[in-house]
């Protein structure tokens, strides 16, 4: 019955992730994910009571942000804010769900599942939106073209750049940096990681190029480099080098190619990023609005600096839509603004120590720093982007800080199994070694075994 209900939550949370990844803000998927999200976080409570898999750090900030989380909400609620319903349920209870689903990924074996799962989301939005675009440019006939779900699609093109709208886009910002730091730092000695990381790479970049998402490219150029120079390794010089020179070959191609096919230059989508940083210029519609949002949150947050005005609240000056006053593309000064000094200062909290456990385990468990170098880098990503886009404001967002959470979380599990002084170091434990195989408890080896063809395992 264990290995079944392991079978059960941990099928439903991959299911979960991908969805969330791939397909994030679609309306008919809202209840699926609900569905799932309660089947694998209920197995999970259950499995949870029995043998906690939860470290006692992890479980301490996650118990803080929640109590942050209700007592903005309660101040939202009190003043009537018109959205405080919706950050409770974002702010405490998705976290709770979050944080239930973390007690699933004990296991390595568990950790690289995801990975496959956030490579081949990437590489399914990248291959949708391109069709899309080589459809709507007439590089490819119609027929390539089937539309799925209510996903926002649309694309314009606007002299040498171009500009799509896809939901999928909302995930880029973590699943690209984190893919392009796998295939840079490499690990894993299964061909279909490898064959799977480049292919990731190459359609992302390729769909970044002709998105026009400004935020979206400067996260991509941004948070590898800022990552690998605080995880940087005299040892992997060489292994970046070549892996840098290959990524770059395939940036030059790829950009020569969009402009044969789309009309998309180099220079005409550098232009579009700056424009986005005109703010008294007429140029960018979006620029303008964004100064003045800002201007509106700082002036309201003046007066509630500590408390905040409350989850849900809004800034009467300035409306960003009707149907969600209280969301504003200015995420973090709308956060301030609703939860002050001292609910901003919690989460700003969770984020450094994240940054702070991440290094930690980098620095300590020398086969778990590639993969937790590559969270890292999304999750650099995605807090770059959601400066001017408010990804994290959603409850299927939430997920791009909950998965580096989770290595942490297996890292230090496995560092109290192991007693540690002052200056020891973990030993170094390749995939797939006899050492990692060992801590698979025997009623999971069916489970492992069904895929064990495609992820290479010795």
């Amino acid at each position: 019955m264990t290995s079944i209900r392991q079978f059960l939550a941990v099928s439903a949370a991959l299911t979960l992730l991908f969805l969330m990844a791939a397909l994030p803000i679609v309306p008919e998927l809202l209840y699926v994910k609900v569905a799932l999200s309660g089947i694998s976080a209920g197995i999970a409570v259950y499995m949870w009571l029995d043998r906690p898999r939860l470290h006692g750090s992890v479980l301490l900030w996650l118990a803080v942000t929640v109590c942050a989380g209700i007592a903005s909400g309660c101040i939202g609620l009190v003043s009537r804010a018109p959205g405080a319903m919706n950050g409770l349920q974002v702010y405490a209870f998705w976290p709770l769900v979050y944080g239930a689903l973390l007690t699933l990924f004990y296991r390595w074996r568990y950790l690289v599942f995801v990975e496959y799962v956030l490579l081949a989301s990437l590489i399914t939005v990248s291959g949708y939106g391109l069709v899309l675009i080589a459809v709507t440019a007439g590089v490819l006939p119609n027929a390539f073209y089937v539309p799925i779900l209510d996903q926002g699609q649309a694309v314009g093109f606007y002299g040498e750049y171009s500009r799509v709208n896809l939901y999928g886009l909302n995930s880029f910002p973590f699943l690209l940096p984190y893919c392009l730091v796998s295939a840079l730092q490499g690990g894993g000695r299964a061909p279909a990681r490898v064959v799977l990381r480049w292919l990731a790479v190459m359609l992302g970049i390729a769909f970044t190029l002709v998105s026009g998402r400004r935020g979206l490219m400067l996260s991509v150029l941004l948070a590898p480099l800022l990552v690998l120079l605080l995880c940087r390794s005299h040892r992997q010089v060489a292994k970046l080098t070549v892996a840098g020179i290959a990524i770059a070959i395939v940036f030059v191609v790829e950009v020569r190619v969009i402009g044969e096919n789309f009309g998309v230059t180099l220079p005409g989508i550098v232009r579009s990023v700056v424009s986005g940083f005109e703010f008294q210029s007429s140029v960018d519609a979006g620029a303008s609005p964004r100064l003045a949002q800002f201007e509106e949150l700082a002036g309201e947050f003046y007066e509630h600096p500590v408390l905040g005005a409350g989850l849900g609240a809004v800034a009467p000056g300035v409306i960003r839509s009707y149907d969600m006053p209280w969301s504003y593309e200015l995420s973090y000064s709308a956060l301030l603004f609703q939860t002050g000094l001292l609910g901003a200062g919690i989460y700003l909290g969770l984020i450094v120590w994240i940054y702070w456990a991440g290094l930690r385990v980098v620095r300590r468990t020398p086969f778990l720093a590639p993969i937790m170098s590559a969270h890292l880098a999304g999750l650099t990503g995605i807090l770059i982007t959601n400066a001017t886009n408010p990804i994290l404001m959603r409850f299927d967002g939430l997920w791009a800080v909950f998965l580096p959470l989770g290595v942490i979380n297996y890292a230090l599990l496995r560092e109290r199994r192991i007693p540690l002084g002052p200056a020891a170091r973990l030993p170094v434990a390749p995939e797939g070694s006899r050492m990692e195989r060992s801590a698979i408890l025997p009623h999971e080896l069916w489970f492992v075994g069904a895929i064990k063809g495609f992820s290479g395992w010795p």
